[in-house]
């Protein structure tokens, strides 16, 4: 049997539980206050020309909500403010006019009340702002994924088995689901004892039934563990690894159900986490051959693909940012990659 193991990076993006105790932090000390001043320091982070960031001044938070994985500030002249952190952004609650300083620091929301600053670690400047006119504007933003707790189990199945990703893919896709990320998908699956590769339309209706609960009981669980790390203060160990976690970022380490040895699928700077007892029924999804990690990352376009290949297996097109790893094995040898005798496993990274 020939195998073809795909492996994408993802991003390392706060997640649900982490926006919305950000946004929950942010409704005790900016709503209903005037937003006096909004200064940024990176060239790279507003994203919108129109209408422009000068018309948000002097206005009131009205609302504060969460679109996926961004956090949105409406203002009561219809204005919202969407802040996307992405990697390596992070929100702080400062004294009045704390100092802005790039490169780390992008942004600075005065208030009377105190400095909301935003910082980003590293030089990728990912971090994004829109500033866009009411729903309609927020519309625009919205990759369309449904909120797992506002969807009822058939709903979920609907969106879940729509097309036959794997799981991993399926549950980070925000066109999917909403706020779900690389860490607590890990998490999620671990939590419904299901391989982060298994195909979703080959899923028994137990197994999704298995998954829908894990989801709404994972995220629930960790938005409430953050909330009580916070409690009143301000989050600021905003991170997608905690020593808390199961799986995610445990490599190597005991599993805490069987005790068996979490491993990993490595891609790039990233890696999923799950336990092989518990999860894949023993078996090992990363390549190790000779107890190395896979070869070395290279650009999927340097591989020449069939299109009937790519369509099947629902593989993302060239205009997305992919990185992928094709590893071939087989009892004879070296062999081409077919439709018929390939198992793939997609990982595409979505900007959230």
């Amino acid at each position: 049997m020939v195998e073809s193991l795909i492996l994408i990076r993802f991003s390392l993006v706060p997640e649900l539980p982490d926006i919305v105790v950000y946004i929950e932090a942010l409704e005790k000390r900016i709503l209903g206050r005037r937003l006096e001043h909004v200064g940024i320091a990176s060239p790279f982070l507003l994203r919108t020309a129109s209408p422009p960031v000068k018309d948000a001044e002097g206005k009131t938070v009205v609302r504060l909500r969460r679109l996926g994985k961004r956090i949105c500030i409406g203002l009561d002249n219809d204005i919202w403010l969407v802040l996307h952190l992405m990697i390596a952004g992070r929100l702080h609650w400062k004294k009045r006019d704390a100092k802005l300083s790039p490169p780390r620091g992008l942004a600075a929301l005065d208030f009377a009340n105190g400095t909301l600053l935003w910082t980003e670690a590293g030089s990728q400047k990912r971090a994004s702002l829109h500033v866009v006119a009411g729903e309609e504007g927020l519309s625009a933003l919205d990759p369309g994924g449904i909120e797992v707790f506002e969807s009822d189990l058939e709903r979920f199945a609907a969106v879940l088995t729509s097309a036959n990703h794997t799981l991993k893919r399926a549950l980070t896709d925000p066109r999917l689901f909403s706020g779900i990320g690389n860490a607590y998908s890990d998490e999620i699956l671990f939590e419904a004892r299901l391989s982060p590769l298994a195909l979703t339309q080959k899923l028994k209706p137990e197994q999704i039934e298995r998954l829908f609960a894990a989801v709404r009981n994972n995220l629930g669980q960790w938005t409430d563990r953050l909330r009580q790390l916070s409690r009143d203060e301000f989050p600021e160990k905003v991170t997608a690894f905690r020593p808390e976690m199961a799986v995610h970022g445990r490599y190597k380490e005991p599993c805490p159900r069987c005790q068996e040895k979490i491993q990993r699928i490595r891609y790039a700077a990233n890696e999923t986490n799950y336990c092989p007892k518990c999860q894949t029924g023993g078996k090992l999804l990363a390549d190790r051959r000779g107890g190395q990690e896979c070869p070395p990352y290279t650009s999927i376009q340097s591989y020449s693909i069939p299109s009937s290949f790519a369509s099947a297996f629902h593989l993302p097109s060239t205009s997305e940012r992919v990185f992928a790893s094709i590893t071939i094995s087989s009892g004879q040898g070296r062999a081409k990659p077919s439709v018929d005798h390939l198992r793939v496993a997609s990982m595409p990274i979505f900007d959230p």
